[in-house]
């Protein structure tokens, strides 16, 4: 039984040695996944290198605190864009689950809302929709029920609701792999949930974005929508 064990771990060990995602990258559908990922992504980079050098607020406490859910928000979708490119769907979903609770805590400490004394996620979507800044503002509070709805969504890989929400793989040889109907799910959600977080800290932390050198103030805001983008620039 231990020798079939130490066998076991030894195949594992080298399936991990030969990991290489190389071949999935000359499938042009996944390709057109991580390009329209990194329309949205690469200009949250981009603000989150920014967030130390152009602070949006007075108060060093806010700013730090800001910043480092910004940051773990933004690692947070990091993993999942890296998992969803290896075909390990469910685990992409549940590390963008994960973000957008961390952006969630970012959209309530730039209103000054005590959201990380919150034990509940349900209780800190309650607190930063009932704030004024966002319930009150067309614009923002659309972008924020966008986002509102995808976390739903979200929670059904936590709870495995139904077979829709199931992995079912047991073997690790199984990636990296690239199914069609899964990778259109992922990536969209991805895709919605990047572009809406960044729609989101430009317009509360417009500082921020302003400061940008001009060149990366450019490219963020070719990934806004026009309306957004024109009221910012107003």
């Amino acid at each position: 039984m231990k020798h079939k064990t130490k066998t076991a771990e030894l195949e594992y060990s080298q399936f991990l040695r030969s990991f290489n995602i190389g071949p999935l990258l000359d499938d042009a559908r996944l390709q057109s996944h991580i390009s329209k990922v990194f329309k949205h992504y690469y200009p949250l980079l981009i603000l989150e290198a920014n967030l130390s050098k152009k602070p949006s607020w007075k108060i060093k406490e806010k700013n730090e605190q800001f910043h480092v859910y910004f940051r773990e928000a933004i690692s947070d979708i990091c993993q999942s864009i890296f998992l969803a490119s290896t075909g390990l769907y469910k685990s992409s979903q549940l590390s963008l689950r994960s973000g957008l609770e961390n952006w969630m805590r970012c959209l309530g400490l730039s209103q000054d809302q005590a959201v990380l004394a919150l034990k509940s996620t349900y209780e800190l979507l309650d607190l930063v929709s009932s704030v004024p800044a966002i319930k009150d503002d067309k614009i923002v509070y659309g972008y924020f029920n966008v986002l509102r709805s995808r976390y739903a969504l979200l929670c059904g890989y936590v709870h495995t609701s139904n077979a829709a929400h199931m992995a079912l793989v047991t073997a690790s040889g199984e990636y990296p792999r690239y199914l069609e109907k899964e990778a259109n799910e992922t990536f969209g959600a991805i895709s919605e949930t990047c572009s809406r977080v960044l729609y989101l800290f430009c317009i509360v932390a417009e500082k921020t974005y302003r400061g940008l050198h001009h060149r990366d103030f450019d490219l963020v805001s070719d990934a806004l929508p026009k309306s957004l983008k024109k009221a910012l620039n107003s």
